[in-house]
């Protein structure tokens, strides 16, 4: 009932206010997260230090906005078919603010479109165009347009391929100490 209010930042488009009326919580949600969520979860359970974020539409905007806020809460950021159009692409000029002039960034951003159409949709490409040419060289993007998917289909696809891509010398590294 939440996703929208909880997954978008605000918007000051009247097209986001009228077909999104509960919206704008991002910042709440993303406080609650990494104050109060994460830490509970690894009070309770054994984990590993080492963050992923992923999330499809309005979760892809929400992951985009994580990052564009603070880069180094999570390790990785999985973005499928992100809804970057929100409040007309605000978000994307925010990570290249938060990028720009950044010596160390430690971090992997896999972006997933799916089929659209012809041209590739504006806001992932700016997004894309974005990382690649600001961000510093130890920040690894992983792009993949998969136009055989749809907007429903493509988390399907992209989650797996998005883990592999993040974790590329995973299994080089588990086999070596065996």
């Amino acid at each position: 009932e939440h996703r929208s209010r909880d997954l978008t930042p605000t918007s000051s488009s009247e097209v986001d206010r009228r077909f999104t009326p509960a919206h704008g919580g991002a910042a709440r949600f993303l406080t609650f997260r990494t104050k109060e969520l994460m830490p509970m979860v690894e009070k309770k359970y054994p984990t590993r230090p080492y963050r992923i974020l992923a999330g499809h539409s309005h979760g892809g905007l929400f992951a985009t906005y994580a990052f564009a806020e603070n880069p180094t809460l999570f390790q990785a950021y999985l973005a499928f078919d992100p809804s970057l159009s929100w409040d007309k692409g605000a978000v994307v000029d925010r990570v290249g603010a938060t990028i720009a002039g950044k010596k160390s960034l430690r971090a992997d951003f896999f972006v997933a479109a799916a089929h659209s159409g012809e041209q590739l949709d504006q806001h992932i490409a700016r997004l894309v165009a974005t990382l690649r040419e600001r961000s510093p060289a130890d920040f690894r993007l992983h792009f993949d347009w998969m136009k055989q998917e749809t907007h429903m289909s493509i988390p399907l696809r992209a989650l797996p391929q998005g883990l592999e891509q993040v974790f590329d010398k995973w299994h080089s590294a588990a086999s070596r100490s065996t």
